[in-house]
Formats: structure tokens, C-alpha cells, sequence
């Protein structure tokens, strides 16, 4: 399962944010903060206008539980709420999550429309 943090930034902020996530030390300080279960698979850019959020991180969980772990895992809000707020991460609203199944792993409930 895949969870995707989205957000926009703040004026003035794509370039530091940029410059911080590029540096390969950062990206380590960000995997040591992430519980077991959950790990950084990259952080990406809207180009040309082309989305709803400016960026997007992704990180990939091996469960719900996961979720549970990461609500109380010190590590990580310690880094996420100083760090990223530093870089400015955030514009007026906290980012939003998003999570993803493989399509074969997810049974879809429709009704069927010859009951009608």
C-alpha cells in the first residue's frame, strides 16, 4: 500500500524544498524517523501547472497497522513537525494523504446494473 503526502507550498518555498530533498543526508534523516513497516520511496513535483498539489511524497506501508504505529512513533513527528515545517512543507493547511492498493489486490462492490 502506498500512502502519498500532497500539499502546496508556501510563497517562495519550491526552492529550499527543492534543496533540501535533494540532499542524500536529509533523505536518511527522513527514512531513520520512519517506523518499521514504512519506508520513503521518493518525493515528486508538479511540472507545468499540471496538478491540483505542488508535490507529492510517497512511502510505501506493509499495513494499516502501520498507520497505528506511525500515530505514537516519536522519530517521526519529531522530524516531521520541526523539520519539514522548517523547509516549509506546509502552506496554510496541513497536507493531504492519500492511500493506494495495487488493482489486483482490491475486490470492487458494484451493483449490478440488469438489477435495475
Amino acid at each position: 500500500m502506498y500512502m502519498i503526502k500532497s500539499g502546496k507550498f508556501k510563497d517562495l518555498m519550491a526552492t529550499p524544498f527543492r534543496d533540501w530533498f535533494i540532499k542524500e543526508e536529509n533523505i536518511q534523516r527522513l527514512k531513520n524517523a520512519l517506523p518499521k513497516g514504512m519506508r520513503y520511496i521518493d518525493t515528486y513535483v508538479t511540472i507545468m501547472n499540471t496538478g491540483e498539489y505542488d508535490y507529492e511524497i510517497w512511502f510505501e506501508l506493509d499495513s494499516w497497522e502501520v498507520l497505528d504505529i506511525l500515530r505514537n512513533h516519536d522519530p517521526w513527528w519529531e522530524f516531521y513537525e520541526q523539520k519539514m515545517k522548517e523547509i516549509g512543507l506546509f502552506d496554510k493547511q496541513r497536507p493531504d494523504n492519500k492511500f493506494l492498493r495495487k488493482l489486483s489486490d482490491v475486490l470492487i462492490s458494484e451493483p449490478d446494473p440488469s438489477e435495475d
